[in-house]
Protein backbone atom coordinates (compact mmCIF):
# COMPACT_ATOMS: atom_id res chain seq x y z
CA UNK A 1 0.00 0.00 0.00
CA UNK A 2 1.35 3.16 -0.96
CA UNK A 3 1.63 5.74 1.89
CA UNK A 4 1.50 9.59 1.31
CA UNK A 5 1.36 12.01 4.57
CA UNK A 6 0.91 15.84 4.23
CA UNK A 7 2.59 17.62 6.46
CA UNK A 8 1.34 21.48 7.00
CA UNK A 9 1.37 24.37 9.67
CA UNK A 10 -2.29 24.91 9.45
CA UNK A 11 -2.41 28.17 7.36
CA UNK A 12 -5.09 28.90 4.63
CA UNK A 13 -3.22 28.38 1.80
CA UNK A 14 -2.25 24.27 3.60
CA UNK A 15 -5.33 23.90 4.63
CA UNK A 16 -6.95 24.22 1.17
CA UNK A 17 -4.04 21.67 0.28
CA UNK A 18 -5.24 19.64 2.33
CA UNK A 19 -8.76 19.49 1.25
CA UNK A 20 -7.55 18.98 -1.78
CA UNK A 21 -5.48 15.65 -1.49
CA UNK A 22 -8.41 14.47 1.20
CA UNK A 23 -10.65 12.19 -0.35
CA UNK A 24 -8.60 12.43 -3.62
CA UNK A 25 -6.77 8.78 -2.98
CA UNK A 26 -8.04 5.12 -3.69
CA UNK A 27 -7.99 4.26 -0.28
CA UNK A 28 -7.96 0.41 -1.63
CA UNK A 29 -4.48 1.61 -2.61
CA UNK A 30 -3.65 4.83 -0.39
CA UNK A 31 -3.08 5.65 2.83
CA UNK A 32 -3.10 9.37 2.93
CA UNK A 33 -3.16 11.62 6.09
CA UNK A 34 -2.86 15.09 6.36
CA UNK A 35 -0.71 16.50 9.71
CA UNK A 36 -1.53 19.67 11.23
CA UNK A 37 2.11 20.54 12.72
CA UNK A 38 1.08 23.83 14.41
CA UNK A 39 -1.95 21.74 16.42
CA UNK A 40 0.02 18.19 16.58
CA UNK A 41 4.26 19.51 17.45
CA UNK A 42 5.10 16.27 19.01
CA UNK A 43 5.23 15.33 15.20
CA UNK A 44 7.16 17.95 13.85
CA UNK A 45 10.48 15.53 14.89
CA UNK A 46 8.82 12.81 12.26
CA UNK A 47 8.40 15.44 9.76
CA UNK A 48 12.28 16.57 10.05
CA UNK A 49 13.38 13.00 10.06
CA UNK A 50 11.42 12.28 6.80
CA UNK A 51 13.36 15.02 5.34
CA UNK A 52 10.68 17.46 5.70
CA UNK A 53 12.59 21.05 5.35
CA UNK A 54 9.66 23.57 4.10
CA UNK A 55 5.91 23.33 4.69
CA UNK A 56 3.99 22.56 2.62
CA UNK A 57 5.10 19.07 1.83
CA UNK A 58 4.09 15.61 0.88
CA UNK A 59 5.91 12.47 2.11
CA UNK A 60 5.03 9.68 -1.08
CA UNK A 61 6.95 6.38 -0.01
CA UNK A 62 9.68 8.33 1.90
CA UNK A 63 10.39 10.84 -1.24
CA UNK A 64 9.41 14.47 0.32
CA UNK A 65 8.13 16.83 -2.51
CA UNK A 66 7.12 20.46 -1.90
CA UNK A 67 4.30 21.98 -2.73
CA UNK A 68 4.06 25.63 -2.45
CA UNK A 69 6.90 25.95 0.27
CA UNK A 70 6.71 28.96 2.49
CA UNK A 71 7.16 28.22 5.96
CA UNK A 72 10.36 26.53 7.26
CA UNK A 73 9.67 23.48 9.41
CA UNK A 74 11.98 24.74 12.34
CA UNK A 75 10.03 27.41 13.25
CA UNK A 76 7.75 24.91 14.61
CA UNK A 77 10.53 22.76 16.20
CA UNK A 78 10.67 22.57 20.03
CA UNK A 79 12.70 24.94 21.71
CA UNK A 80 15.81 24.01 24.21
CA UNK A 81 15.44 25.63 27.55
CA UNK A 82 18.11 26.62 29.01
CA UNK A 83 19.09 25.44 32.61
CA UNK A 84 20.85 27.24 35.33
Amino acid sequence: MRKITLYHDGCNICLGIAATFTGLFDTATTEFEAVNLGRNRSRVPEAAEAGVTMLPSLVVDGSVFEISPHSDVDHLMPKATATA
